[in-house]
């Protein structure tokens, strides 16, 4: 073959080529023994792989042989898996619900308890006929999924993301089960219970939201409710994470028109011209949480306070956290920081030099009688008195009562800590959302354990 080949009126080039691939055919060429044993080695797919590795070759192997310049391969990007939801009827074998855990506008968190391994969950139910329009998302093959299954399933892999298990739809419900931080408090509470961060914890704790914004971006994701309801602390071992994504998006250049995440923490341009850049608009909301956790509450109540943007700082905080603070809270959407930036920020590297993920503080929150949450998570209810609901057709029947809250439980304390943040729930079922109106006072957040010394300090707006 080759001497046929090698005529003069082809290239010799092209001819060594050809010989080159006859080679690599059968280099390829899997045994005949190995095809037999795999049944599923169709024809069909051996002609694909082959395809693919004679690509390769053609780019990268055969131009280094024959004196080219190797051109580098694109690597294939795996094929995206979208979340599989059972039905509900395999929810209702597989799980037990106890007591719930919180409620928003979408739905309510309950405990949850897997029953073949008695494994501890945190089951979310979205009630369908509450999801606006905005909180759907169509599948390739015209499935129609709530954007939070299909934002937790592309964020699975982020360490700093409370991990889904499973998915299932029911008639008027969908049903997410997630693993549960065992002792954990929701970032408002924990606020709560010690009046402000030290900026060492502060920090601590934004840096690693920031790197799980990060990785959120990565995979094309955008929060959208950056808040402290938004954020459990793990009692055990300082890690922060990022819960309910049911106000998120896929990430865009162009700008957003519509929002479903809370008021008081949304950019003044959305405020002004209903429309936003979503990393821009994070980084406003980072700065809103920084300074609710060195100050002890969020800086603005009113849609008029947003915009004038002129934060007052309730008590000392050092020079470069306010200058962080300031520059994610510019007007300005333009001048604001990228996250990469926030983490280049003097104030990660300056004084304490704590920047890791250990917070010794917790601990004594932990031990605290005020930490309601801790109390309410970090033992599930023994699962005979888990019940549920084997004949209804929804979840509405597995309300089986509602976890203690800080409000709740502030009548038996003679303490009393003043927020101005709207509550809301440790496993969010939903949040405070842009529909609801702030031209009023935002009510006073009662938490328990909290001295009022100092608190005078506070500019309650009075309306």
């Amino acid at each position: 073959v080759s001497s046929g080949l090698c005529d003069r009126t082809l290239d010799r080039s092209l001819a060594n080529c050809l010989i080159g691939l006859i080679a690599f055919n059968r280099l390829i060429q899997p045994p005949y023994s190995n095809r037999r044993s795999n049944k599923s080695f169709s024809k069909l797919s051996y002609s694909v792989i082959t395809m693919d590795k004679l690509n390769i070759f053609l780019q990268t192997s055969l131009p280094q042989r024959f004196g080219g310049e190797a051109r580098s391969v694109p690597v294939a990007q795996p094929t995206e898996s979208y979340p599989k939801c059972q039905p509900l009827e395999e929810f209702r074998r597989d799980y037990r619900l106890g007591k719930e855990l919180g409620s928003g506008g979408f739905g309510k968190v309950f405990e949850g308890l897997r029953v073949r391994d008695n494994l501890e969950t945190a089951v979310k139910v979205i009630q369908k006929d509450k999801m606006s329009q905005f909180c759907w998302h169509r599948l390739p093959n015209g499935q129609k999924l709530p954007v939070e299954i299909v934002l937790l399933q592309k964020c699975q892999h982020i360490r700093g993301i409370v991990q889904p298990i499973a998915y299932y739809e029911g008639p008027n419900e969908w049903v997410i089960v997630m693993k549960k931080i065992k002792k954990c408090m929701d970032l408002f509470d924990y606020i709560s219970n010690k009046q402000f961060l030290a900026e060492v914890e502060a920090k601590s704790f934004m840096k690693q939201l920031l790197e799980t914004l990060l990785a959120c971006h990565e995979a094309g994701i955008l929060h959208r409710d950056i808040k402290d309801e938004n954020l459990l602390v793990n009692l055990c071992d300082g890690s922060i994470h990022l819960i309910d994504f049911g106000s998120g998006a896929f990430l865009k250049d162009t700008d957003y028109t519509d929002f479903d995440g809370t008021r008081v923490y949304s950019p003044p341009e959305w405020i002004r011209w209903h429309r936003y850049n979503g990393k821009k608009a994070e980084v406003w909301s980072l700065g809103i949480l920084l300074f609710d956790m060195v100050c002890g509450d969020i800086p603005f109540e009113r849609d008029d306070q947003i915009c004038n943007s002129e934060p007052y700082f309730r008590r000392y905080v050092s020079p470069a956290c306010r200058d962080l603070i300031m520059s994610c809270l510019q007007l300005d959407a333009a001048r604001r920081p990228t996250i990469e930036q926030i983490l280049r920020h003097p104030w990660f590297s300056s004084g304490d030099h704590l920047v890791t993920t250990a917070v010794p503080a917790v601990a004594a929150v932990a031990s605290a009688p005020a930490a309601v949450h801790v109390a309410a998570q970090s033992k599930v209810t023994p699962a005979a008195k888990f019940t549920i609901a084997s004949s209804c057709d929804s979840l509405e029947d597995y309300e089986t009562g509602s976890s203690a809250s800080s409000t709740a439980s502030s009548s038996s304390s003679s303490t009393t800590n003043f927020r101005l943040s709207p509550p809301d729930s440790g496993y969010n079922g939903g949040s405070s959302k842009s529909s609801c109106s702030h031209s009023t006072a935002i009510p006073v957040r009662f938490a328990v354990g909290a001295s009022v010394t100092g608190m005078a300090e506070y500019r309650l707006s009075q309306h």
